[in-house]
């Protein structure tokens, strides 16, 4: 009989678990300006992306949230012809739901966006939300 070391089950856990990087533009080593794990990343360029991830893969480990996401990633609203952009707050305030709705503990996270007001915007929800199951 074999005993599994902490090196083994740390192996095996990491194929289960998964980082997740939303981001329209920049890859992972490029964000330098706040601290991410080491990878392996699973990136994503829009909130279509980030939610299909999501969903099949279940609930990573780590995400790290860009706000402004490209114009590829917008809906346009056919009774008012004006686009509404997905942006990363959506994907937080998405991924907020899927928590609650699964009974999961919100993933450690970082917001490596350079708009300020959206990076604070996106902290402030997730942080509320935390502050709210303690």
């Amino acid at each position: 009989m074999r005993l599994i070391l902490l090196d083994d089950l740390k192996r095996i856990l990491s194929l289960f678990m998964y980082n997740l990087f939303l981001d329209d533009e920049r890859l992972p080593h490029r964000v330098t300006w706040v601290n991410l794990p080491n990878g392996p990343w699973t990136m994503v360029r829009s909130y279509k992306e980030f939610c299909e991830c999501v969903t099949k893969n279940g609930l990573p480990h780590f995400v790290t949230f860009d706000h402004d996401l490209s114009v590829e990633d917008q809906n346009k609203n056919p009774a008012t012809m004006q686009f509404k952009e997905k942006t990363g707050m959506d994907c937080a305030k998405w991924l907020v739901e899927y928590c609650i709705n699964n009974n999961l503990r919100f993933p450690d996270y970082e917001v490596h966006s350079m708009n300020i007001i959206g990076k604070m915007n996106i902290k402030s929800y997730i942080e509320s939300f935390k502050n709210t199951i303690k």
